[in-house]
Parts: C-alpha cells; sequence; structure tokens
C-alpha cells in the first residue's frame, strides 16, 4: 500500500470531487424548497386574496381563522426564502493566503476541503430549517383552504 506524497494528492483530489459533488447537492436540495417556499407564498397570497374578498362580503369576523392560518403560512414562506450568507472561500481569500507564501500544495487542498465542509454544512443546516418552515406553511395553507371552504358551505347552506 503506498502511503507517500502521490498517494496524499491523490486521497485529496478524491475527497475534493467528493465535497464538490455534495456541495452541488446540497445547493440543489436548497433550490428545491426555495421552489416549494415560493408556490407556497403564492397559495398563501391567493387564500390571503379570497378570505379578504369573502370577508368584505360578510361583514363579520368569521374568516379570521383562515385570513390568520394563510398570513402565517405566506411569514413561513417568506422565512424559507429569504437570503442565506455566503459561507464560502473567496478567490482573494485563497491568493491572500496561498498565492505568495510558502504554504505548499497540500495546505490549500486542506484548507479548500475544510471550507467545502463548512460550506456543505452550512447549506444542509439552513435547508433543514427552511424545509421546516415550508412544512409548517403548507400545514397552515390547508387549514386556510379547508376552513374558509368549510366557511363558504356553511354560509352557503344557511342563505340557501
Amino acid at each position: 500500500m503506498n502511503n507517500g506524497p502521490d498517494d496524499a494528492a491523490e486521497k485529496h483530489q478524491l475527497l475534493a470531487s467528493v465535497a464538490l459533488d455534495l456541495k452541488h447537492a446540497a445547493r440543489d436540495r436548497a433550490r428545491t424548497v426555495t421552489n416549494k417556499a415560493s408556490f407556497l407564498a403564492v397559495s398563501a397570497g391567493v387564500l390571503i386574496t379570497a378570505a379578504l374578498t369573502y370577508a368584505w362580503t360578510l361583514k363579520d369576523w368569521s374568516t379570521a381563522l383562515p385570513l390568520i392560518a394563510a398570513v402565517i403560512s405566506l411569514g413561513f414562506a417568506s422565512y424559507a426564502m429569504r437570503p442565506e450568507p455566503a459561507e464560502e472561500t473567496s478567490l482573494e481569500e485563497l491568493t491572500d493566503l496561498f498565492f505568495e507564501s510558502k504554504a505548499k500544495t497540500v495546505d490549500l487542498q486542506d484548507h479548500l476541503l475544510k471550507s467545502y465542509k463548512a460550506v456543505i454544512r452550512s447549506r444542509e443546516d439552513a435547508t433543514r430549517k427552511n424545509s421546516k418552515a415550508v412544512r409548517a406553511g403548507y400545514i397552515l395553507l390547508l387549514v386556510a383552504g379547508l376552513s374558509l371552504t368549510i366557511l363558504f358551505i356553511v354560509d352557503q347552506a344557511l342563505k340557501g
């Protein structure tokens, strides 16, 4: 088994390749959650409009539950779509640290791997929090839609 400099370079190359793939996968998962949050925001907006329009015709507070649930749902969607701070190593930082220094290539590779690890962890943590917010928002959207539908059916039954 080879444990010399070539083996270390091959390990770094393999780890960097895998880390880059994981970083891209984390970015794709984050985009999926953001897309779902966007749909949630639009749907909540539609329900808010419907609840307000219906409240205008009823002239009472019976639409408060669907309206409040839809507004909170929109809040969860907004939370999930907020911009995340950049965690990536900048080119300027890398050149300042390594370009004119006496650091070895292996030091740069170690730094890059640690940077990828931090970025992946940060993205995964943010995606996990955002997906919980989107999930809660969809539950509230369901509550808003069902309660508005039930309210409409009851109102029509009483009028009929």
